[in-house]
């Protein structure tokens, strides 16, 4: 039985910009306190996934980091901004609590997309679902206990975090562990180069 590993493509923001996303979770989780079980991301493993990939052959691995290598040269380091705090599906029934991007969405976009064009010839379907960048926050355990949070949420709608460079893209393992989940980098890729 061939060996895999969880696997996914993402981009990562500023030390600074993390610091911003784990002091605003720290806020949301004292406005919403026990209305809703929240299962919040940890600051280490704040990222943002253009694909996920789910369980990969090891063997795979090598010949996936190769592709990647390079696939990014004609994009140029951009600037993100992240900027308000939202829930999908909506903040009435949410299962997912996420701070929004509000600049550098076309970078991002070309960033999935040529992602994509890496990783459908090995094999790996495209998201069918319309890309919306965003980055999760916390996801809900239980929505049908979870109380409309919407009011919380809707004090931080304009709550702006910073912004920051993205210049790498990242080729990432997850070991799930009943702590949370473990993320490391297997290779870095750099944008215009």
């Amino acid at each position: 039985m061939a060996k895999t590993q969880r696997t996914f493509i993402a981009v990562h923001f500023s030390v600074e910009i993390i610091d911003a996303l784990a002091r605003c979770e720290e806020k949301l989780k004292i406005e919403i306190g026990s209305r809703a079980k929240i299962k919040w991301v940890a600051p280490k493993n704040i990222h943002m996934t253009l694909q996920f990939l789910s369980e990969v052959d090891v063997e795979l691995l090598p010949l996936l980091a190769e592709e990647l290598n390079g696939a990014f040269s004609k994009i140029t380091p951009f600037e993100v901004e992240i900027n308000g705090i939202g829930a999908f599906p909506t903040p009435t029934k949410p299962r997912v609590i996420w701070a929004g991007i509000t600049a550098g969405q076309s970078g991002l976009q070309a960033l999935f997309d040529q992602v994509h064009r890496v990783t459908e010839p090995l094999g790996f379907e495209r998201e069918k679902r319309d890309f919306r960048p965003h980055v999760t926050l916390g996801r809900i355990r239980d929505p049908r206990k979870s109380s409309n949070i919407s009011r919380e949420l809707d004090k931080f709608a304009n709550h702006w975090l910073g912004k920051c460079q993205i210049a790498l893209v990242g080729l990432m393992a997850s070991e799930l562990n009943p702590g949370g989940p473990i993320y490391t980098t297997l290779d870095s890729f750099p944008l215009g180069e």
